[in-house]
């Protein structure tokens, strides 16, 4: 007797679409942005499961658009991490510096903090809740470039998109005379005589 044949795949649409995304997500375009020690593999994982699912690519062709999309994603938040980081930073030098300022401008500085020493901290952490020129700069000019990628990736990916559709959705030419025929039936007309006779000759 011989036993019973197992199906070999799943069977719901979205265990198909994962399958179908396997050869992408293990081959060349499974490598990783993620910085070691400072970012999160799942993280990116999360993002980029994202897009795809978003997107709904399909194909070799918008799935590596899609890759490209989610990188280019991850670069921007990363861009997002470094201005905080870089803020952070100078706002916990705060107070070494208040230190080192006041025994350039020969001030001792208090023990205790008073009211005086209080708002000259404030003051010096509210004039670094922005980063500083160069880091603006960098910061600026890394994150339009990143932008402009992004649009552009995002325009492939969309005029691609919209080609794969239209295919879809035009006819072929089996079907455009099937069409005719049902519409020519179910308007309950008999086709002309004009219309069945043979072109004149001369």
């Amino acid at each position: 007797m011989m036993g019973r044949k197992r199906g070999g795949g799943p069977k719901t649409e979205a265990g198909k679409a994962i399958v179908r995304r396997n050869p992408i997500r293990h081959g060349v375009l499974a490598q990783t942005p993620v910085i070691p020690l400072v970012e999160k593999p799942e993280d990116w994982h999360l993002l980029r499961n994202g897009v795809f699912a978003y997107l709904n690519a399909e194909g070799a062709l918008e799935e590596a658009l899609a890759d490209r999309i989610a990188g280019l994603l991850w670069r921007l938040y990363r861009v997002v991490r470094f201005e905080s980081e870089a803020v952070s930073r100078s706002l916990e030098d705060v107070p070494e510096d208040w230190r080192v300022e006041r025994q350039l401008l020969g001030r001792a500085a208090p023990k205790e903090p008073t009211r005086q020493t209080v708002a000259e901290m404030d003051g010096m952490m509210m004039a670094r809740l922005l980063p500083g020129e160069e880091t603006l700069e960098r910061v600026m000019r890394y994150e339009t470039r990143l932008h402009r990628f992004l649009l552009q990736t995002m325009q492939q990916f969309l005029i691609l998109k919209g080609l794969r559709d239209v295919g879809r959705s035009r006819p072929g030419p089996a079907e455009a005379d099937s069409a005719t025929t049902v519409e020519g039936e179910a308007s309950g007309r008999a086709p002309s005589v004009r219309a069945l006779a043979p072109p004149r000759l001369g």
